[in-house]
């Protein structure tokens, strides 16, 4: 009986050999033809490349530095090892500081990520910044957005007197409530959405309208300003009623000063543009913002915080 068990386990035992000769084998030729594959595909990419009669092709991946570190490194490793062809070149638009934090957060904080990127990355060339002013004018041109439906106050340089373009007081918002140069896109995004929503003959009061939308781009509520982060420049110059002269507005304090109308109704602004209450509207400069938008009954100050909310459902602007 001792006989028949041990050749019944010397059985099992050959079967287990083999079974992982055959799943080596056929691993092996799994490896030989994935091999193989890459060998042709490379082949082919070289026949095209020569076709071009020696011209390259490029191949441009952006904002790899927005996608899941995992994937990012994934990516890279089957760029090097499928298409190292000669005469096929990738160029990769990302912010490379923070790729490379990304991936030494996957492999952990001793892994030093950007020596890492460098057995990917050839050559690497930083590009400038571009000035906020240059990108918001050339964004407005293709968005298509004039100043026809907005309403804009007369506007001063706090170091003399001339008045700003609307594309430099849009860049001048951008850089006191440290909003980035990319962000402009979703700004510019933001202001063409919401011309879209409103009548012909209506105007949004732009000193409120442009600190509610870089609100929004921060992902704060519609009806919430963002934060100051470096004091304005330039400001904003009434010709009001309720005070004798002209008077003059930081963009934050007049910001500030339209908002706390949102929550006010019809009849209380009514009520307080009475005679018998100008006493009351001074510290908050009611009848001046009114009057720098046009006709209070028509004008969109009270709507803007609706027309952000609808912007929200559907643009890249959204938080």
């Amino acid at each position: 009986m001792s006989d028949v068990g041990q050749g019944a386990g010397g059985d099992v035992a050959n079967a287990s050999i083999l079974s992982v000769r055959k799943m080596m084998s056929e691993r092996l030729e799994e490896f030989e033809r994935a091999k193989q594959a890459v060998l042709e595909m490379k082949a082919g990419l070289r026949n095209i490349i020569s076709a071009l009669e020696n011209s390259m092709i490029i191949i441009i991946i952006d904002e790899l530095d927005r996608c899941r570190p995992t994937y990012a490194i994934k990516l890279l490793e089957e760029i090097k090892h499928l298409f190292d062809v000669k005469g096929l070149v990738f160029i990769f638009g990302t912010h490379g500081k923070q790729l490379g934090s990304s991936i030494s957060g996957a492999y952990g904080d001793k892994f030093n990520g950007h020596d890492y990127m460098r057995r990917f990355i050839d050559r690497e060339y930083k590009l400038r910044t571009p000035l906020p002013i240059n990108l918001v004018d050339h964004l407005r041109k293709q968005y298509g957005i004039s100043d026809q439906n907005f309403s804009i106050p007369n506007t001063f340089r706090k170091e003399g007197n001339a008045r700003l373009q609307s594309s430099q007081i849009i860049a001048g918002y951008m850089k006191s409530y440290g909003l980035a140069a990319r962000d402009a896109f979703a700004l510019m995004d933001t202001m063409q959405v919401s011309l879209n929503l409103i009548s012909p003959h209506e105007k949004i009061f732009l000193p409120l309208f442009i600190p509610l939308a870089i609100g929004q781009i921060l992902g704060k509520d519609n009806k919430q300003l963002p934060d100051l982060q470096h004091p304005f420049e330039w400001g904003y110059r009434f010709y009001g009623r309720s005070q004798s002269g002209q008077i003059e507005y930081d963009p934050h304090d007049l910001a500030v000063s339209s908002q706390k109308m949102l929550d006010l109704s019809m009849r209380e602004i009514r009520a307080l543009l009475n005679a018998d209450f100008r006493d009351v509207i001074i510290d908050f400069n009611y009848e001046d913002i009114l009057e720098a938008g046009g006709d209070f009954t028509k004008n969109s100050i009270f709507k803007i915080p609706e027309i952000l909310r609808t912007v929200g459902r559907f643009s890249r602007a959204a938080p």
